[in-house]
């Protein structure tokens, strides 16, 4: 038996309101790590850029 079908519909609301809330803290960090890369200093956007690279494939 899948573990969907035991989940009741408060739990399969709130997972999917989970799920939700974490697309959209995605979709404001990807647009914004492109903005605060102007305002760091060189070594930490190295960093950044390595750390990005990876998640984003």
């Amino acid at each position: 038996m899948r573990k969907e079908s035991i989940l009741t519909e408060e739990e399969k609301k709130a997972r999917h309101f989970l799920k939700l809330t974490k697309e959209q803290l995605n979709m404001i960090d990807s647009s914004n790590n492109q903005q605060s890369l102007i305002t760091l200093p060189t070594v930490v956007r190295k960093k950044k850029r390595l750390m990005i690279k990876p998640t984003s494939q």
